[in-house]
């Protein structure tokens, strides 16, 4: 505690010393020296019964305080050793994690008659709790979702693995996205910690009819883009996040919302990553800029909607670090 040396001539008499019967754990004389590397004191040095003669001296404790110093030198980067070994480790193990997530994500997006549909995915870290997904219904329908578990790294991402295992079981031929969200919310409540949540937003699109329906449990009202008033739209929509009700608050506030899309038209999902990227003053990119980065995008395709709004993104960032991970998804009608 006090980083100070100490020498007990006759440690049979000091009532700190612990007294032992047997001959060979006697202490009769000690000597301990602090193991310091500036200003830390990493441990002590002891050493007990001199053997050539019967107490330790000043010179000895001198020479000892001499060797503590080199052997805090050993100590200290043995513990920086074994640190950057565990770091490796970690690093490694969270890489391989970040490989399997990649993997879970889809690498290509599907093809529809009369419809384009892109979307990315860039976590804050090297594991995030954001997910996109396409899901087949039936033959004329198809599930679109994107979520975002709250916090970051492997706890989120393992809910959100979670989520889109569930996700996938239940969506096969359903025609209500309220129904998919109110059956996920009652399965995955009572295995989520009580400070753990998940916004959700679940649409069917339906290219027969080209009918898009969405139900929205506490996520980020989608954008639509309307070709002939080149106008663009919040749909928003009642609904509270998964996890936080076990069933019946959850069901009477979730609300499903229909829409037709028209040539042209298109609708963006997004992750509050997106809105909230910050640039090196903290500002925030905003939904304002969101929406006019879709209009000046009007006439691209899916795939050229997302690089341009990811484009805008990072001008806006520069080189900040963001704090959220970042999700798009954007369904166009052609």
């Amino acid at each position: 505690k006090s980083g100070q040396q100490l020498l007990i001539e006759n440690a049979l008499e000091d009532s700190r010393i612990p007294i032992f019967e047997e001959d060979f754990l006697k202490v009769g004389s000690l000597m301990a020296v602090p193991l310091k590397t500036r200003d830390s004191i990493l441990g002590v040095m002891v050493a007990v019964n001199k053997i050539d003669q019967p107490v330790f001296t000043d010179a000895d404790i001198s020479l000892f305080d001499t060797l503590a110093s080199q052997a805090a030198v050993s100590v200290a980067y043995g513990h920086l050793y074994n640190n950057l070994a565990e770091k490796e480790r970690l690093d490694r193990e969270l890489q391989i994690a970040k490989e399997i997530q990649n993997l879970l994500l889809p690498k290509e997006f599907p093809i529809l008659p009369g419809f384009d549909i892109s979307a990315m995915n860039e976590p804050a870290l090297e594991v995030g709790g954001d997910y996109f997904d396409f899901l087949k219904i039936d033959d004329h329908r198809y599930g679109i979702v994107i979520a975002d578990v709250s916090g970051k790294g492997v706890p989120a991402a393992l809910v959100m693995v979670m989520c889109r295992s569930i996700l996938r079981s239940i969506s096969k031929g359903q025609t209500s996205s309220s129904k998919v969200l109110s059956e996920l919310n009652s399965l995955i409540h009572p295995d989520l910690k009580s400070d753990m949540f998940v916004s959700v937003s679940f649409l069917i699109l339906n290219t027969q009819k080209r009918v898009l329906t969405i139900a929205r449990a506490g996520h980020e009202p989608l954008l639509l883009y309307n070709q002939k008033t080149e106008k663009v739209t919040h749909v928003t929509g009642k609904g509270i996040a998964i996890g936080i009700d076990k069933g019946p608050l959850f069901v009477q506030n979730i609300e499903e919302i229909h829409f037709n899309m028209g040539k042209g038209d298109f609708a963006v999902l997004y992750t509050d990553g997106i809105s909230e990227a910050i640039d090196e003053n903290n500002q925030e990119f905003g939904r304002d800029n969101l929406i006019n980065a879709m209009k000046t995008s009007r006439s691209s395709t899916a795939g050229e909607i997302v690089e341009n709004i990811c484009e805008r993104i990072k001008r806006f960032t520069g080189d900040k670090p963001q704090r959220d991970d970042l999700t798009l998804v954007v369904i166009k009608a052609t």
